[in-house]
């Protein structure tokens, strides 16, 4: 149904964990088109750029059921050390009630403090569910689940 397409760490940053708050982050999550080149999404894909970066497909907020996309999830680990889980879930509201149009655990992976991860993975066919939806992406540092959503529209 779905498949992992990429996944890597970024950076390691433990200066940072020593800054932060919070156990952990999810920094962005995305859907954008899938490429037929296969040459997005990439890690540090900007040849002679200084800094670690991710390059992808214009995010979408507008997606068109029948067709796959590419979601990304972006994390960055706060103070958690252990097991992380990362997945994504596109949801709609249908007669009062959230209905799950697609998800999938993306990836279970070992994290500790100040790792920035970016994790994609290529859904099914979007559903024929016309109108506002949202997409979340999640990760779960142990038992605690970190949750970014953004508010999508099936066409």
């Amino acid at each position: 149904m779905c498949r992992l397409v990429l996944a890597l760490l970024l950076a390691t940053a433990a200066p940072l964990a020593a800054r932060a708050q919070s156990i952990g982050y999810v920094t962005m999550v995305a859907a954008s088109a899938v490429d037929p080149n296969h040459k997005v999404p990439m890690i540090n894909g900007v040849p002679g750029s200084g800094i670690s970066n991710y390059d992808l497909g214009f995010p979408a907020a507008i997606l068109t059921h029948g067709q796959p996309y590419v979601i990304s999830v972006l994390a960055q680990n706060g103070t958690y050390n252990g097991t992380c889980k990362s997945s994504y879930a596109i949801t709609q509201v249908q007669s009062g009630k959230t209905v799950v149009l697609l998800s999938s655990k993306i990836k279970t992976y070992t994290c500790k403090p100040g790792d920035v991860w970016a994790w994609v993975i290529q859904t099914a066919d979007v559903p024929d569910a016309v109108g506002v939806a949202k997409l979340s992406g999640t990760v779960k540092y142990g038992t605690k689940a970190v949750t970014l959503s953004e508010p999508i529209y099936i066409q």
